[in-house]
Parts: structure tokens; C-alpha cells; sequence
């Protein structure tokens, strides 16, 4: 009596258990429906859904499999001396592929929210990643020796063979780098937005660290390929000493390099003048710094330029810098109301700082005027000759509003006839 009962459990607990999986299935593939289009808005985008239901079904007949034929679990679709393909294993390969497909929608979905953040190649970069995991994790599912088939030989130097796995290592490192230097720039951004930090030492900070992993990330990555890296730099230092000599020039970029970069005198942002040349810093590198002319026109200098050469630099203590603007007036013209008008025009100028404040130099008097100088400053220093161009076209309008002349030289010519010669040419 007590067989039997067990039976007609057992028997019906399949129903039950049926019934709940499907249920639950149901349940959560309308759930995620449901989310995908109150999510639309979001760009949460149908292959992740689709990947969604895939998992859940997925997940439902293998445990329907389970319940009703264990043994087709265990069936052997394809075997040879290298795979080993059953049912269950193609089951675990797909849960691979659909998590792998889940997470890189999930990621692309996230990292659109940030700002400052370079989605496509970042995007990419995990992408590659993460299907170089998935890839191994399926050979190590279907294989019936993994480690050989990750362990066949892709090319040979010398004594050193750099397998499957060796190769993929080295990507991964390599990759994961670049993931790690994109987040690190990101967060140099965002201190730079919130005022935390000021451009040129976030620029500085990040090209150091980023020197100092990909060495790190060269140097693992040797090493995890089989190479002993310290054959390798003991062969090389003659080579090294050798092309020293040839390269001095470049090797002193480099030097001069960290030190901009360590000292930070000059930073990315700041407005410099070398030889005359007049120019925006948009990138500070090891061996060179790319400046932006005014006439938009970038000019790339070897920092060893900027070490052995005098170099003005317009903001590096401050970023307000003093200018005039020089104007003649005639003589007998009101001095003091040239000086009031003129600061009046400079403190009405939106660009021209309040404090300190503009002031004007009663400068000369010159051949033909009286030369006053209109001195200002201004942290838009990269365009001030607009500014000038202003306070110009203002100075004009405004005097000659007030009768105030603006003189243009003038030059008295006297010419001479000598008499004497002129009466003994005419009796001859």
C-alpha cells in the first residue's frame, strides 16, 4: 500500500513539478516583455529580451528533461578524439553564448548613461573580452582533452612555442589595459567637470599612469607567453646602447618630456609663446606637445624645445593676463574725460574682468597726439586680439560722440630755392 502511494506521488509530483516550470516560465517571459517596453525609451534594445527568453526556455526544458528523461541528458551527439559533444554539454555552451550576448547588452546599455566616455571603442574593447572567455569556456565544455586543444602551437620561436592559450592570455591583458586606462580617463574627466582637479595635472597624472600599465601589461604579457623577460633585456642592452647613439635627439624629447609632465610648469590649456609663436597646449606627451595656433592650426614641438628655449607662459600662476589697447588724441582735447570714457568702454566689455580693475596711462605726448594706454585683463587671453577689436570699435563710436579727435599724422613739407644759383644760371 505504501509502493503505491509513493508511486501515485511520485507520478503526479512530475505534473506538479511541470506544471510550475511552465507557470514560472510564462510568468517571467511576460515580466520581461512587460520591462523591455517600459524600457524602450532607454534603448534597451530586443536582442536582449530575445536572449532573455532564450535563458528561461532554455532553463525550463532542461529541467523538463531532467524530470521525464534524464538519460537524454547523457546522449552522445558527436564524439571523435577531440570533442566530446552530449546534450547537457550543448545545453551548457548555450547558456554561455546567451549569458555572453545578456552581458554585452547589459554593459553597452550602462555605459550610455556616462558621459565622458568613449562607448564605441570601450564597447568594442569588452566585446572582444568577453567572447574570447566565452570561446574558451565552450572548448573546455565540448572537449574531451581542453587543455590540448588550448595548448596547440600557433607559432615557434626558437625554443619558445606560443600556443592557443598563450595568445589569448596576451589579448586579454592587453585589452583589459586599454578597459582600465578608458576608466581612468573617465574619472580624470569628471574631477576635471567638478572643478577637482584642473586639466593639465589630470592630463599629466593620466599619461604617467598610462606609461606605467602598458609596461606592466608589455611586460606580463612576455612573460605569460613564455618568454623570460630578463634574456630579453640583458640581449638587447647592446642593441639599446647602440641605437642610443643615434637617437639622442629623440631620447632627450623624452626626457624632456617627464619632466613637463613631473614639474608641470606647463599644462594642456595653457597659453604659451615661444619665439613669437602664440598657441593653445591641447596635448602634452612623452616626446612631443601639440599647440594650437590662433589660426587654428595645430604645430607639433619636440619638448626639448620647450625645456631649452625661453617660453612665456600667459596662464600658468594666473589665468588673467594684462593687455592695452593704445590710442592718439588730438591736443587740446579733454584729458580726463578721454580716461573716464576710455575705462568706461573697458568695464562695459563682457569679457574684461572687474578686478583688478581696467585703468589708463596717459602714456606720451606725441608728434601729433597725446598717446594714452587702455590697459585690461582678461582670462580670454587665446583671442584677445577680438577683444582689442571691441574696444576699438567702441573707442571710435564713443569719441566721435564726443567730439573727441583722433589725429592722423602730419608731416610739413618746406621746399628751398637758392637765389644766387638761380640768377647766374639765368645771365648765362
Amino acid at each position: 500500500m505504501v509502493k503505491e502511494n509513493l508511486t501515485y506521488f511520485l507520478y503526479h509530483w512530475r505534473y506538479l513539478l511541470t506544471a510550475v516550470i511552465v507557470i514560472l516560465a510564462l510568468f517571467l517571459s511576460f515580466l520581461t516583455i512587460r520591462i523591455a517596453k517600459i524600457k524602450n525609451k532607454e534603448d534597451l534594445k530586443k536582442v536582449s529580451t530575445l536572449t532573455i527568453l532564450g535563458l528561461i526556455w532554455l532553463t525550463a526544458l532542461a529541467l523538463l528533461i531532467e524530470i521525464y528523461a534524464p538519460e537524454i541528458h547523457r546522449h552522445t551527439v558527436y564524439r571523435n578524439k577531440t570533442f566530446l559533444v552530449t546534450v547537457f554539454k550543448i545545453f551548457l555552451s548555450f547558456y554561455v553564448i546567451f549569458l555572453t550576448l545578456l552581458l554585452t547588452k547589459f554593459i553597452k546599455w550602462q555605459i550610455r548613461k556616462r558621459q565622458h566616455f568613449p562607448r564605441q571603442k570601450f564597447f568594442l574593447l569588452t566585446n572582444f573580452v568577453l567572447w574570447l572567455i566565452a570561446i574558451s569556456f565552450i572548448i573546455r565544455i565540448l572537449a574531451q582533452n581542453p587543455d590540448k586543444i588550448l595548448a596547440i602551437t600557433i607559432l615557434k620561436i626558437k625554443n619558445t612555442a606560443i600556443t592557443f592559450y598563450d595568445l589569448i592570455t596576451l589579448l586579454i591583458i592587453l585589452t583589459s589595459t586599454e578597459i582600465l586606462l578608458i576608466f581612468i580617463k573617465s574619472f580624470f574627466n569628471k574631477t576635471i567637470d567638478n572643478k577637482k582637479l584642473d586639466e593639465g595635472t589630470a592630463v599629466a597624472l593620466y599619461r604617467l599612469l598610462s606609461y606605467f600599465l602598458w609596461t606592466l601589461a608589455i611586460v606580463f604579457g612576455i612573460e605569460a607567453m613564455g618568454f623570460d623577460i630578463t634574456l630579453i633585456i640583458a640581449g638587447s642592452a647592446a642593441l639599446l646602447v647602440g641605437l642610443g647613439m643615434g637617437i639622442q635627439q629623440l631620447f632627450l624629447d623624452f626626457v624632456s618630456g617627464v619632466i613637463l609632465l613631473t614639474e608641470r610648469q606647463i599644462n594642456v590649456g595653457d597659453v604659451i609663446e615661444v619665439n613669437g609663436l602664440v598657441g593653445r597646449i591641447i596635448d602634452l606627451k612623452f616626446r612631443t606637445t601639440i599647440i594650437k595656433t590662433r589660426d587654428n592650426v595645430s604645430i607639433i614641438v619636440p619638448n626639448s624645445k620647450l625645456i631649452s628655449e625661453n617660453v612665456i607662459n600667459w596662464t600658468n600662476s594666473d589665468r588673467n593676463t594684462r593687455f592695452k589697447v593704445t590710442i592718439g588724441v588730438a591736443y587740446g582735447s579733454d584729458v580726463q574725460l578721454v580716461i573716464d570714457t576710455l575705462i568706461k568702454i573697458a568695464e562695459q566689455h563682457p569679457d574684461i574682468k572687474k578686478y583688478p580693475k581696467p585703468f589708463v596711462y596717459f602714456e606720451d605726448f606725441g608728434d601729433s597726439a597725446l598717446i594714452f594706454s587702455l590697459y585690461f585683463y582678461t582670462d580670454k587671453n587665446f583671442f584677445v586680439e577680438r577683444i582689442q577689436s571691441d574696444l576699438r570699435i567702441e573707442i571710435d563710436r564713443e569719441f566721435r560722440r564726443l567730439n573727441i579727435e583722433i589725429p592722423f599724422p602730419q608731416r610739413d613739407v618746406h621746399l628751398f630755392y637758392p637765389e644766387s644759383k638761380n640768377l647766374s644760371r639765368g645771365n648765362s
